[in-house]
């Protein structure tokens, strides 16, 4: 299943089922994000995530939005940097 968000400015469509049914991260970040809402019920649920998902994010927020109107519009990013690691990808560095 693939959602058009051109209605909303962004060019590229959400892919958030495959044809054969099987689920991908879309799918199970939308999961995600209501059993947030329904759990915590929050006013703003702020997503900290590397500046490269930031497109993913708009998407998913959009496609939340079109569900369940002022769910995708509660959430946000921050993006946050990561560290060169020789080799690996390493997560930011956590406060103490």
């Amino acid at each position: 299943m693939i959602i058009d968000l051109e209605d909303v400015g962004i060019q590229t469509p959400s892919l958030v089922q495959k044809a054969d049914g099987s689920s991908i991260y879309a799918t199970r970040d939308i999961a995600a994000a209501l059993f947030r809402r329904d759990t915590w019920h929050f006013d703003r649920c702020v997503y900290v995530v590397g500046a490269d998902q930031i497109l993913h994010f708009k998407q998913l927020f959009a496609v939340m939005e079109k569900l369940d109107p002022g769910t995708g519009g509660a959430c946000c990013t921050r993006p946050s940097a990561w560290f060169h690691c020789p080799r690996a990808r390493c997560p930011p560095a956590r406060a103490t």
